[in-house]
């Protein structure tokens, strides 16, 4: 099999899009048959990045995964990967990730146990080994990319901003109509025979429509800044949507009408997506997003409140796979609070320190005889974020005994910095600043945005008040020559 893609992904950095990977089927035996896969592949062009990113997304809880794959002297890369459901994936080049204006992305999709071999040059070629699997990933790439030609030529947000909620409603049922005809021929034109690509193809339509009338109202309200009251049945289709049983093909269509059904039932009451789906899931739509709930009460409440949602309603999810996510997650929360040199050593509120001149003696002083890498972050800062799988690389390189990486965190709430420590497994030494501290080190140091880093010796004095990054995807992973030079400074014998 080969396909060609030659598209740029669109919409890869917009607001209120949430990017979750979920699976979906009534065979638990299929689901429960994880397999590792292979993405191989060659690298052609002339401008060779030295690295790609290989985006996907978590079941539960939602969160959105990279992966960094080198690319060698010649051209050729190799990731093995843990597929557990069939799924779409992107291969991103170009640029680091969270960064992606003017990146290229490959559309893929993956069976467990399967291998995909991608050719890049001027134009993309994928080789599947499973046979069985030719057809599926062949059809379901080019219809994704009609239906996305389709959406490019509809005008979305112009239709947001004029149309009144009953207009807008009748113009996506109108679209939704074009879109399932569009993928009736093309069902047709390929005779394509497997009911379960026909099932799929026609709820993208359906999943589409419903994302979009979800954003009418949020986009209104968030970038229109305008209150817009829709009738009782405005919501109608992504509701019973999720009543829907459907096959065990995860594609980023769905990934994203979970997404919205989460957005549009968020609310500062913790159980109002469990209320949505009446406390009881039918489906594994409900059941995903029983355990995105539960995983939400996790992060933002005691560990007592989350014990006792856990306990009522865990056992009502019958999915394998989102039972153990939990269950992992519960666990790591666990452990996270419950080791005593997070809570005694790692984190260290320095924000109830009046003394502002004293937050740099003391990170020398509790780091004493080690060279100090220090990173000034925060969890609304996209690049730092960017930054953490590159943070614990680093920490992994460098001998702990003459070693310490300290997180400076900034204009941040406690419970926000507690919470993403805590949700994003960080490596380190952690500190709050107050917003006086942080203006006091951001003036000595000139300080004009973040992340940023410094280097101090282990004498207390500063190498290097402008250090580099660890690394990016565009450095091809670490910076291997800083990392060089750590390892030279930390052990100089």
């Amino acid at each position: 099999m080969i396909i060609t893609n030659n598209l740029k992904m669109r919409h890869l950095k917009i607001l209120l899009v949430m990017l979750v990977a979920i699976s979906c089927t009534r065979n638990v035996q299929r689901i429960q048959d994880s397999n590792a896969s292979l993405l191989t592949g060659t690298y052609h062009l002339d401008s060779m990045p030295g690295s790609l990113l290989l985006s996907s997304n978590g079941l539960v809880p939602e969160e959105y995964n990279s992966s960094l794959i080198t690319i060698d002297s010649i051209g050729s890369f190799k990731l093995p990967i843990t597929i557990e459901y069939p799924q779409s994936l992107a291969l991103i080049l170009g640029q680091s990730l969270g960064s992606m204006a003017g990146s290229r992305a490959i559309g893929l999709f993956i069976f467990p146990g399967d291998t995909l071999n991608i050719d890049i040059s001027d134009s993309v070629k994928i080789t599947c080994k499973n046979k069985s699997h030719q057809d599926y990933i062949q059809n379901y790439l080019k219809l994704s990319n009609l239906l996305q030609k389709a959406r490019i030529g509809f005008p979305f947000q112009e239709s947001v901003q004029k149309d009144t909620p009953s207009e807008f409603r009748l113009k996506q049922i109108e679209f939704n109509g074009q879109m399932k005809e569009l993928i009736k021929t093309f069902i047709t034109k390929n005779n394509i025979q497997n009911q379960e690509f026909n099932k799929m193809a026609f709820l993208e339509a359906e999943y589409i429509t419903a994302c979009h009338l979800i954003d009418y109202k949020w986009l209104n309200k968030i970038i229109y800044r305008k209150e817009v009251k829709v009738p009782m049945d405005f919501f109608s289709l992504a509701d019973s949507l999720t009543k829907t049983d459907c096959d065990f093909i995860i594609t980023q269509n769905y990934f994203d009408f979970l997404n919205r059904i989460q957005m549009k039932y968020s609310t500062e009451k913790i159980d109002s997506l469990l209320k949505f789906i009446n406390y009881d899931p039918k489906t594994l739509t409900q059941e995903i997003l029983l355990g995105r709930s539960l995983m939400d009460i996790l992060n933002k409440d005691s560990i007592q409140v989350a014990s006792k949602y856990f306990d009522a309603f865990k056992p009502k999810i019958k999915n394998s796979i989102i039972k153990q996510r939990l269950d992992e997650e519960y666990k790591a929360k666990i452990a996270f609070l419950d080791n005593p040199s997070v809570k005694n050593t790692l984190l260290t509120d320095l924000s109830v320190k009046s003394n502002k001149n004293s937050v740099l003696k003391q990170i020398i002083e509790d780091h004493k005889d080690k060279v100090i890498y220090v990173k000034f972050w925060g969890p609304w800062c996209g690049p730092c974020m960017e930054e953490l799988p590159f943070d614990k690389m680093l920490i992994k390189e460098i001998n702990p005994a003459n070693f310490a990486f300290v997180n400076l965190c900034v204009r941040t709430k406690k419970s926000d910095w507690e919470f993403t420590i805590s949700n994003k497994k960080m490596f380190g030494y952690h500190y709050l600043l107050s917003n006086d501290q942080y203006n006091e080190l951001s003036s000595l140091f000139n300080i004009s945005g973040i992340p940023y880093h410094i280097l101090i010796g282990k004498d207390g004095k500063i190498l290097n008040n402008n250090a580099p990054s660890p690394g990016s995807a565009i450095l091809g992973g670490l910076d291997h020559t800083f990392v060089r030079d750590l390892k030279r400074i930390t052990n100089p014998n």
